[in-house]
């Protein structure tokens, strides 16, 4: 298996965690809705019984985690206002709506004295300082431009400077007005382009000092001005790539629409026996939007345990790891019984 099921409080486990090791923290707890003792806080005192649990995840998750969370209408709200004083910034909601399906509606409406919840709502939360809502790769460039470990722009700078050189005669050497001193600030920084590159050089070594040894802009770790800018194109692409790891994975595929219809499982198709079963497709969509293959998944509320399933079901390539905690050792064994034999079918 790719993870760990434990029949223990989320809290101690999450606790032996590495810190800042789980990509998707994937909450599907207690709503207020008196299923048993443990779903019968309401209001701020549902607020309450979860900051424990908020504070764990707090730790476990990584910079640029996500953070999905179960509830009906008013706990979801009530749990939301609390979720982003922490920090956690809200990236929309997925509505299930179950149809016609539920308990609610096959009663008779005479008799109703609330309105019938035909819908439960997933509220998604993310940490990443990289993300915007557009130009996305743009500012993946730009953050890893802006870097303290972005040498290359340091190094530049210095070269520029140590010629005898302004910013602005950047744009002589260009052609153009006011942008090539972006190659040597942290706002909006780019590596120059190749033939940008020659134009720079060419210019200082016309109206430069006379350097000290190497002509200006090659590098003493690759003598030569084409060699020089190859190692620093490298250096630059690996650092950008480092920064694209670190932007929370958000990408919807042909997932469009915040309402998801999926039907409620029968009492009859209830195969693990849990009152609150999902359909898998629904968990199997958060995976598949706010994932990557090998990236760590917690499951504190288990239940069923959606999370360890789907996982489980992924064919190797594709598989994430995951912890699921669940108290109940009843749906633990039946989880256990079911992971045993899932073998690729979704169960």
């Amino acid at each position: 298996m790719t993870g760990t099921l434990h029949n223990r409080d989320a809290i101690e486990v999450a606790a032996e965690m590495p810190e800042g090791s789980a990509r998707l923290v994937y909450c599907d707890g207690p709503y207020g809705l008196d299923f048993g003792d443990w779903d019968r806080a309401k209001g701020s005192a549902l607020v309450e019984w979860y900051a424990p649990f908020f504070d764990a995840f707090d730790r476990v998750a990584m910079a640029s985690a996500s953070l999905v969370v179960w509830g009906r209408s008013e706990s979801w709200a009530w749990l939301h206002t609390d979720l982003t004083a922490r920090g956690w910034r809200f990236c929309g909601s997925v509505v299930w709506d179950k149809g016609n399906a539920t308990t609610a509606m096959r009663a008779d409406p005479d008799t109703l004295r609330s309105w019938p919840q035909t819908h439960e709502v997933c509220g998604i939360y993310q940490r990443d300082e990289l993300q915007a809502p557009t130009c996305a790769a743009t500012t993946v460039a730009y953050a890893a431009g802006a870097s303290d470990r972005n040498w290359i722009r340091v190094w530049l700078g210095e070269q520029w400077k140590a010629a005898g050189l302004k910013r602005s005669e950047a744009d002589k050497a260009m052609g153009t007005n006011g942008m090539a001193g972006h190659y040597f600030g942290a706002s909006q920084w780019a590596l120059p382009t190749w033939e940008a590159y020659q134009q720079l050089a060419a210019y200082a070594a016309e109206h430069g000092r006379e350097p000290d040894g190497l002509p200006w802009l090659v590098h003493p770790d690759a003598p030569g001005l084409g060699a020089t800018y190859e190692h620093l194109r490298a250096e630059y692409e690996h650092l950008r790539a480092e920064y694209e790891r670190l932007r929370a994975p958000f990408n919807l595929g042909s997932i469009i629409g915040s309402v998801w219809r999926e039907t409620p499982p029968t009492l009859s198709e209830r195969r693990h026996g849990h009152p609150c079963e999902k359909p898998p497709a629904l968990t199997r969509r958060l995976i598949d939007v706010l994932t990557k293959p090998g990236e760590l998944i917690f499951e504190p509320f288990g239940g069923s345990s959606p999370v360890a399933r789907c996982c489980e079901a992924m064919p190797r390539d594709l598989a994430r790891r995951w912890v699921s905690c669940e108290l109940d050792a009843a749906h633990v064994e039946r989880t256990r019984a079911m992971l045993a034999r899932t073998q690729g079918a979704l169960l």
